[in-house]
């Protein structure tokens, strides 16, 4: 779905916001926003508000 939905349409991202969800944070995904030279920027662990305006943000 990344793929198909977000970089076929947009591009590779210059950078994402994740609520440090296990499927962002695996050596995959670390790997691939290293390579395309995107950074990942992580919301603090156990805030909340953090997590609601990251879910906002990628809606």
């Amino acid at each position: 779905a990344f793929f198909s939905d977000i970089v076929r349409l947009h591009g590779i991202p210059q950078s994402m916001v994740s609520d440090r969800d296990p499927v962002l944070t695996s050596k995959f995904w670390s790997e691939l926003m290293r390579l395309s030279g995107a950074k990942l920027h992580m919301t603090s662990a156990f805030h909340p508000q953090s997590d609601g305006q990251t879910e906002a943000a990628n809606k």
